[in-house]
């Protein structure tokens, strides 16, 4: 039998690796590197979490005095954070952040660090939070909130080098009055300089941030308008794909999703399509993130009706999209956001803020499998290793991982009984 097995140990080329498609229970696995320039470090897992395998999930009950309104995550270095707003109380009149510490694993148990009120210039009912480290190597966090012209504004957070320091505040206010509820923050860096976007859930507009060269200073203020197929947006997430620029946005008032597509330059005024209700899985959403794992594409979007998520698969981004909801899972009630979703070494993760009367926080789990004799290895040439039961395995090769240069690449391969 091990010799018809053998028959499927056919190796297919990829851009850092070769693999076999297809062997049997303790067949030995030869895996071979493809690049030849030297690097930093290696990482090969090969029983990594999938994102089509079953999820687990983990809720952490009430932990929350108030109902999180947004969340972000972030790594840095080979440590991890979870920024999370809390709605205002009567004790605090006005919202605060939390900051969540989990060390070198998002497996770990958490240090909370209370950053409260930020001087009071947390943005009234903060509904996002994006993270992103400059060309200049220093973290910086921008968060977004209000209802009303009167009380909507942006908040900036310089961290410096390390997201361990504690910040210097930057409150950006409403610039021209333009802002009405806004939601959905993102900055993006190109040629050099860097530019933002961010959707009104008050009047359905577009509006863009440009900064220039310098992310630290105010940016120039523009109203796009209401062309662009929204209503009630409450998130938004970017994609660059094959040299073009797109974001998707979560319209709450009639459940559906809209891509914007700006093309080569995320400068361009970009050209917008509702696509209605993907795969008929959105419900009054809230929250949406982007992942591209194993060379797939994928959304993820809480529901706040259904208090699930659905994740949306993206063969292209023009669809078709198809894609599975998770329901029932890590206690998600009434979620108001959706974190990043981030590999950690095997297992992935993302996480979800509750509110309702929850005030919690859900965990999603994709985790490594533990079928094989060698789980990982950091050496550039990978040990031969073998799988104990039938299944779909993910080899995972992460190289120079958290510099700039890093490359990962991924393949599934199939383990059949004997």
């Amino acid at each position: 039998m091990l010799l018809a097995c053998s028959q499927f140990n056919i190796s297919f080329g990829q851009n850092l690796f070769s693999a076999p498609d297809t062997v049997c229970v303790r067949q030995p696995v030869y895996l071979v590197d493809s690049f030849t320039a030297p690097a930093e470090s290696y990482y090969w897992g090969f029983c990594s979490g999938y994102l089509y395998n079953t999820a687990v999930g983990l809720s952490s009950g009430t932990i929350f005095n108030n109902t999180p309104t947004a969340i972000e995550v972030a790594k840095d270095g080979a440590d991890y954070y979870a920024f999370i707003a809390i709605r205002a109380t009567a004790a605090t009149n006005s919202d605060t952040l939390l900051i969540l510490d989990f060390g070198n694993s998002l497996s770990n148990t958490p240090d909370t660090i209370n950053m409260g009120t930020l001087n009071d210039v947390m943005p009234t009912d903060t509904r996002k939070i994006f993270a992103i480290k400059s060309n200049d190597d220093n973290w910086h966090l921008f968060l977004c909130g209000g209802n009303t012209v009167a009380n909507s504004s942006i908040v900036r957070l310089d961290f410096g080098a390390t997201l361990s320091n504690t910040p210097n505040i930057a409150n950006m206010g409403n610039h021209s009055g333009l802002l009405n509820g806004p939601r959905g923050i993102f900055v993006q860096e190109q040629a050099g300089n860097y530019y933002g976007y961010l959707v009104n859930n008050g009047d359905n507009k577009l509006i863009k941030l440009t900064f220039g060269n310098d992310l630290s200073t105010t940016p120039t203020v523009v109203d796009l308008g209401t062309t662009f197929a929204l209503d009630g947006p409450s998130d938004m997430v970017h994609i660059l794909n094959n040299g073009d620029w797109h974001a998707f946005v979560t319209n709450y008032n009639n459940s559906t999703l809209t891509r914007l597509d700006f093309g080569a330059s995320i400068d361009f005024l970009p050209f917008a399509t509702n696509i209605g209700n993907a795969d008929s899985r959105l419900f009054e959403p809230t929250g949406i993130t982007f992942v591209r794992d194993c060379n797939n594409m994928h959304l993820f979007i809480c529901n706040e009706t259904t208090d699930d998520v659905a994740r949306i698969d993206l063969p292209a981004i023009e669809g078709p999209y198809t894609g599975a909801t998770y329901n029932g899972i890590a206690n998600i009630n009434d979620p108001t956001a959706i974190s990043r979703v981030v590999r950690d070494v095997d297992s992935i993760f993302c996480f979800v803020t509750n509110g309702g009367t929850s005030f919690s926080l859900s965990q999603i789990l994709f985790p490594q499998c533990h079928n094989v004799n060698i789980a990982s290895s950091d050496a550039k040439s990978p040990p031969v290793y073998s799988y104990s039961a039938p299944g779909n395995y993910t080899v995972y090769l992460a190289v120079n991982e958290g510099r700039a240069d890093m490359q990962v690449e991924c393949r599934q391969i199939d383990v059949l009984a004997l």
